[in-house]
């Protein structure tokens, strides 16, 4: 009888297919005013002093807040923190960052709003992030208007993991799709071959805020034990 290895499985997706339409960023400056790089699993803290040089180099005004205005291919490589007026730290995907979130360089600006500090500002790379880079684009304002626009480039030292090694389903709106367990069974066993290996459960990873907008994940579904998941309630759940 075969040894049973527990084995948490990278995140997994599930796509769903939508219309959308790209409105072009104005202003956006076409080099890398800032650049960092992060390890898969690892985390980065921005320094607001960046900002702030990047901003006086071109203003005389004192720098009020940053705002990111395109950051579409974050949620492909993680995802930010930044703390509130209350001093609490928030977790931030792409569409939290362009829903005109404004991080303020002095943390007393903060106001009881959606907007962040810039203080405290971390890009938090998945575990199972691939090699690359991306880049994100900002304008930062100042205390009388000025707007100096810039980007930040992160480059992800990623765990070695192609990005074709997902799990992919996709579904129409309105419709639903069932997960597979015999996809689960042959991705396990195509990225561990050792006979002495098989497949015991797989854990969820906490999903983006975005992740389970466009619909719900059950469990059971349609049957006297469904269970619906939230972001929350799908983090480390065990299947």
């Amino acid at each position: 009888m075969k040894e049973f290895w527990r084995k948490k499985l990278p995140s997994f997706l599930l796509a769903v297919l939508m219309m959308a339409t790209m409105v072009p960023t104005a202003g956006a400056a076409t080099r890398s005013d800032m650049e960092i790089s992060v390890d898969a699993g690892d985390e980065v803290t921005l320094s607001r002093s960046d900002f702030k040089k990047l901003f006086e180099d071109e203003s005389n005004e004192t720098l009020e807040y940053v705002e990111f205005t395109d950051a579409d291919d974050l949620d492909d490589y993680g995802y930010f923190t930044a703390y509130d007026y209350y001093d609490k730290e928030c977790d931030l995907d792409a569409d939290d960052l362009e829903a005109q979130a404004y991080f303020y360089y002095y943390d007393s600006d903060v106001p009881k709003s959606v907007d962040y500090a810039l203080t405290g500002l971390t890009f938090v790379a998945y575990d199972d992030a691939d090699d690359g880079s991306f880049v994100m684009d900002f304008v930062m304002v100042g205390d009388d208007g000025d707007e100096v626009s810039g980007t930040l480039e992160i480059t992800v030292d990623g765990d070695g993991t192609s990005s074709s090694s997902k799990i992919v389903y996709e579904v129409e709106a309105g419709e639903k799709t069932a997960f597979d367990a015999e996809d689960f069974y042959d991705f396990f066993d195509d990225n561990y071959t050792s006979s002495s290996y098989e497949l015991n459960y797989v854990i969820f990873d906490k999903p983006s805020s975005s992740a389970l907008s466009e619909g719900t994940l059950y469990y059971n579904y349609g049957k006297s034990s469904q269970e619906a998941f939230t972001r929350t309630s799908l983090s480390n759940a065990v299947f």
